[in-house]
């Protein structure tokens, strides 16, 4: 990626952090693999440095966006959501991301992670929505 590519990244990282999102799925979907990729870095960095996960960080909408317009990015999501500390995570982390998943692929690896916080000792708040969420799917 060269220089000019950076400042239209940024910008359209800034936009997907809003706490209301200003891009259209139709916008996100032209973009280039390479560009939503370079997207997915910004937004996922963003995620990573948050002082806390109690609260859903801002970024987190803006990659559940990106995600459902650029397909090919379900499994970063998911390295991502394995990688964060469920420990320290709100609720929010079990919650919303199936609009994102359709592939059944990556339906089975979220359903597998869900169970895994459903069963998670050290989080009740994480554990209980994982759980509701698992019931309300009949799994």
């Amino acid at each position: 990626m060269n220089q000019q590519d950076i400042d239209p990244v940024r910008i359209l990282g800034s936009r997907l952090c809003a706490a209301k999102p200003t891009c259209s799925k139709e916008e996100l979907a032209r973009l280039s693999a390479e560009t939503a990729d370079a997207v997915f870095a910004e937004l996922q960095q963003q995620v990573l440095t948050a002082s806390q996960y109690l609260q859903i960080p801002t970024a987190v909408r803006g990659l559940a966006m990106l995600v459902k317009a650029q397909p090919h990015l379900q499994g970063h999501l998911l390295d991502l959501l394995e990688n964060l500390p469920a420990e320290r995570c709100g609720p929010w982390l079990a919650r919303g991301w199936e609009a994102a998943l359709p592939d059944e692929e990556y339906v089975s690896r979220y359903i597998t992670l869900l169970k895994q916080w459903r069963d998670l000792h050290t989080n009740d708040m994480l554990s209980h929505a994982a759980r509701l969420l698992l019931d309300a799917s009949g799994i």
